[in-house]
């Protein structure tokens, strides 16, 4: 799962005894990570639990009339109303508060790294019958996939083993307002955590995904990011986050923003230091696509009139028409999901990172003003651990058995006298001659 490692191991998570509970909608299911080793048996590595991939099987029934098209990627809220994964050392490293079914297709692809867990399927047809699903998403417990960034925020699976993973299963009427008639039989799911096992103790940077909810006013083009970089569900962490990924959802499906974006016709951000522009495609182009890898599928497995395209792939919804006959007047715009400020590229380090530490205004101007009620803002924050915390988690890794013998770190370190050695250090970058405050803050730690 790691782009220089040799990938991960599958450990499958439980409800109980049970590893494939079925699934009841309208109702939660908790996946439990008690059971999850935090060492590799066959040699001195450490485990670590970058992300769990949850696998989601029902039939998708559609009815003899009445019914509509279903893209792939309105199926996420259809299935989850949202997800939350708590207990863990470290807090709510993915709160239901934050991350919503309706909004997985953004989470996953850039906490992912841009991709996701599992391949794009063509659309459901209208036609009556039965139809499988199987559905797989990438869960990341607060950390970032772009570029080599894994083994940076990635924690020990050790933080882990008192956490449950809760998947808050949709309501039937979401599927209905989909395709009306259409219904979700043979609910099941599995849960795997994959860990990664490394020769080494490394306290991560995590990477919180966070939605901002502020009232819109149809008359003004101010957006106030209330609790900007401060608001977290982590424990230990000091009160700002370096900006990863920051972005306002549109309307596009049915994520619920207040605006369609290709309504925009003028933006500027000064904590970003963007005056105002009115070249909005290209904005989108260098901030959105440019910047992502250049490996992007150039066709898609969709039956779009006029024919198939990249306006099909995130970040856009899969049901855009990719026709030049389109009466927008911002083509490049149209079914965008969010209008993204900020996105960590494909090389991002974790010392390239700007502060959000208070709330800060961004001016957006949309035609015809904001039809939606709330401004929906997403952002994905670096966190700088509090000294405290760093204590806590050496003695986490160094506690078990006498003088530490049972120890995590005694395991991989061998032996307590190569504990006795070990100090907690900073991870600085290669290519760095020179580091600010700033540069520094994000940075993992080293037991070594």
């Amino acid at each position: 799962m790691d782009l220089v490692g040799t990938g991960g191991q599958l450990w499958p998570l439980t409800t109980g005894n049970n590893d494939n509970p079925t699934l009841t909608q309208g109702k939660p299911t908790s996946f439990f990570c008690n059971t999850v080793p935090d060492r590799c048996p066959t040699a001195p590595l450490a485990y670590y639990l970058p992300v769990v991939l949850l696998t989601i099987y029902a039939t998708l029934n559609q009815p003899a009339s009445g019914a509509s098209t279903i893209a792939w990627d309105r199926l996420p809220a259809a299935l989850l109303d949202s997800i939350d994964w708590i207990t863990a050392w470290h807090g709510t490293v993915v709160s239901a508060n934050h991350v919503f079914g309706s909004q997985l297709n953004l989470v996953e692809f850039y906490s992912n790294g841009f991709r996701y867990a599992a391949r794009r399927r063509p659309p459901y047809p209208t036609t009556t019958g039965a139809y499988p699903v199987e559905y797989t998403f990438a869960v990341t417990p607060s950390v970032s996939r772009l570029g080599r960034l894994m083994a940076d925020t990635a924690q020990l699976a050790l933080l882990f083993q008192t956490s449950q993973l809760k998947i808050n299963i949709a309501a039937s009427s979401v599927l209905d307002g989909l395709s009306t008639g259409a219904t979700f039989t043979n609910l099941s799911a599995r849960a795997s955590a994959v860990l990664v096992p490394r020769n080494e103790l490394v306290l991560g940077t995590p990477v919180e995904t966070i939605l901002h909810q502020v009232v819109a006013g149809s008359n003004s083009n101010q957006v106030q990011i209330k609790g900007f970089g401060t608001d977290t569900m982590l424990t230990g962490v000091e009160s700002k986050g370096g900006v990863v990924w920051l972005g306002e959802l549109t309307t596009a499906n049915g994520q619920g923003g207040a605006f369609a974006a290709e309504n925009v016709t003028q933006f500027s951000f000064p904590w970003r230091g963007q005056t105002q522009m009115q070249h909005v495609e290209g904005f989108v182009s260098m901030n959105s696509l440019s910047n992502m890898v250049n490996d992007r599928a150039n066709t898609f497995p969709t039956v779009v009139a006029g024919g198939d395209g990249e306006f099909n792939n995130p970040p856009y919804g899969m049901d855009k028409s990719d026709q030049n006959t389109t009466t927008s007047t911002h083509m490049d715009l149209t079914k965008l999901l969010a209008w993204i400020m900020v996105q960590g590229g494909n090389d991002l380090a974790l010392s390239d990172l700007q502060t959000a530490y208070k709330d800060e205004s961004y001016f957006l101007t949309v035609t015809g003003g904001f039809t939606g009620a709330t401004h929906l803002i997403l952002g994905m924050y670096a966190r700088q651990w509090t000294e405290t915390m760093r204590t806590s988690w050496v003695k986490k890794i160094t506690a078990g058995g006498a003088n530490g013998m049972d120890s995590l770190a005694s395991y991989v370190l061998g032996g307590p006298t190569g504990v006795a050695k070990a100090q907690m250090h900073q991870r600085t970058p290669h290519g760095k001659h020179y580091l600010t405050a700033d540069n520094l803050a994000y940075l993992p730690y080293q037991f070594s």
